[in-house]
């Protein structure tokens, strides 16, 4: 499975890394030469039948960019999680995001 570290679409750039369950992952980002960063997301194979998980492009993992009116509530999402269970995530880089999603 790829690990959300091995993720590396060429259109995204200033990428860290905020989640990481080993089934979902998420990243936070500018993607296109956009100069806002947004959230970028994918599902992980949880077994050798799913693949590279979703979603993918001619046979490589990238991220779908989940729309901004969604962002901020997916992130404090996932700060609760990793406040719970601090291996699926990074509380700093989740501030980071948070601070920037307003």
């Amino acid at each position: 499975m790829p690990a959300a570290k091995d993720v590396k679409p060429i259109k995204w750039t200033n990428v860290i890394i905020l989640y990481d369950d080993g089934t979902y992952s998420a990243i936070w980002g500018n993607y296109d030469n956009s100069s806002k960063r947004c959230l970028g997301v994918r599902w992980n194979k949880d077994n050798e039948k799913e693949g590279l998980g979703f979603p993918n492009q001619f046979g490589n993992p990238i991220w779908y960019i989940e729309p901004d009116h969604l962002a901020k509530m997916i992130l404090l999402d996932f700060y609760s999680k990793v406040v719970r269970r601090k291996d699926i995530g990074d509380l700093d880089n989740l501030n980071i995001a948070l601070q920037e999603c307003e």
